[in-house]
């Protein structure tokens, strides 16, 4: 049991204490090898998933594209020699190319001179098969991660070998971000043989050769003859790349659970989460106490919430009755800090902009922010220094300037 304090002075050695108990905690989290390992591999990673897709067709039709019968589609109107893109066999080529040297299927061209792509006969989602030949390929689509019917994939097999008489190559397993095989719980050990010797697991985007984003989808767009249709097919692969790359973390997120299940591990996590939380409005005080002694020539810098303001220069310098131009330096994002110079009272921020030109340095505020507040940003920690020395230079600009 915690003795009560007796004096002031085992009050300040009780806090401080309980500070350097406190710091421990977080040195030995980030100390530990195997957190700084998965920070960095989180951090390439979320640099990697920064796709943006613009304008694009298949984003526009949002409330479908995570579904599974919509990239079934797509990847049949692609694959279908007689499709609308007009480019014959080309794709299926490239498909079968992409299975025999990516995932060492033993499939021959020459076999698929006469193919036919189905969508959904005997429930199969895709089919490609062979009038001549008589040679089949199914692709079971599991981007959208449904789970698997009962003996589903041993049915589908069933169906084209027994039923209709063509003899399958392949079983392509197709997830969206990782290599993964059906539930095969409660098959015969006849069953599981003769569909293990023909599936073949292929992830959509697995930022690796044998994926069918690197190995099917983009030599398909290079090989393409007619530009409208590569962009159409460019603009699904943005589509893969987003969906595949959002879900790349997930291996990372169950490292990092088990790390967690260390009490040690977690209360250091708990620690660090709060200092996190408070950094920003700490950045946003020190920047204050560091750069803003004197705010010359405005008349007062103040904080709001993560945000330092900087106001009241117009009467001052004679400019602008009608304008109050302010800075905002903002804190709020924990990578960077963001400078802008703006008006309050227009939203075209005119007299901001007229200054910086006058003054030869627009290139100063690269970014527009909030629509159109001149803006330049700061990496965290890496500029940190560069900020403060900015400010400073700044403010001696605008001191300086005579309209």
């Amino acid at each position: 049991m915690m003795q009560p304090l007796n004096n002031e002075r085992d009050l300040l050695s009780a806090v401080a204490q309980m500070n350097g108990s406190f710091v421990d905690r977080v040195l030995t989290l980030l100390n530990a090898p195997s957190i700084r390992s998965l920070a960095a591999r989180y951090r390439a990673n979320m640099e990697k998933r920064s796709v943006r897709l613009g304008f694009n067709a298949f984003a526009l039709v949002s409330d479908v594209y995570h579904r599974e019968n919509f990239h079934s589609d797509i990847l049949k109107a692609i694959l279908d020699p007689q499709g609308d893109h007009e480019q014959g066999n080309l794709f299926l080529l490239k498909f079968l190319e992409f299975l025999g040297e990516k995932h060492s299927v033993n499939v021959r061209p020459e076999d698929y001179s006469m193919t036919k792509v189905e969508r959904e006969p005997g429930k199969i989602d895709l089919l490609l098969y062979d009038t001549s030949s008589k040679r089949a390929v199914i692709v079971e689509n599991k981007i959208n991660g449904a789970p698997d019917m009962e003996r589903q994939v041993f049915r589908y097999l069933e169906k084209t070998e027994d039923d209709w008489g063509y003899k399958c190559d392949a079983i392509i397993y197709l997830t969206l971000d990782s290599i993964k095989l059906p539930a095969m719980e409660g098959w015969s050990p006849q069953e599981r043989s003769r569909v293990e010797g023909l599936l073949k697991p292929v992830a959509a985007f697995q930022d690796a050769q044998n994926d069918l984003y690197h190995g099917w989808i983009w030599p398909c767009i290079q090989a393409c003859r007619e530009k409208d249709v590569a962009h159409v097919i460019e603009q699904y692969s943005h589509l893969i790349l987003r969906l595949g790359k959002n879900a790349m973390n997930k291996p990372l997120l169950e490292e990092f659970y088990k790390l967690m299940l260390d009490p040690k591990m977690s209360g250091a996590a708990i620690s660090l989460q709060s200092l996190m939380g408070e950094l920003a409005r700490y950045r946003t005080v020190r920047i204050l106490e560091t750069s803003f002694r004197n705010p010359r020539p405005f008349f007062k810098a103040w904080p709001l919430n993560n945000i330092v303001v900087v106001e009241g220069i117009e009467g001052v310098k004679g400019w602008n009755p009608q304008s109050i131009l302010k800075i905002h330096i903002t804190s709020d994002s924990m990578d960077k800090t963001l400078v802008s110079f703006w008006d309050q009272n227009d939203s075209d921020t005119t007299l901001p902009k007229r200054i910086l030109r006058d003054l030869g340095i627009e290139d100063w505020f690269p970014e527009i922010q909030n629509n159109n507040w001149p803006t330049r940003s700061f990496r965290f920690p890496e500029e940190e220094s560069n900020l403060e020395d900015f400010i400073q230079q700044f403010l001696r600009k605008l001191d300086q300037y005579i309209p």
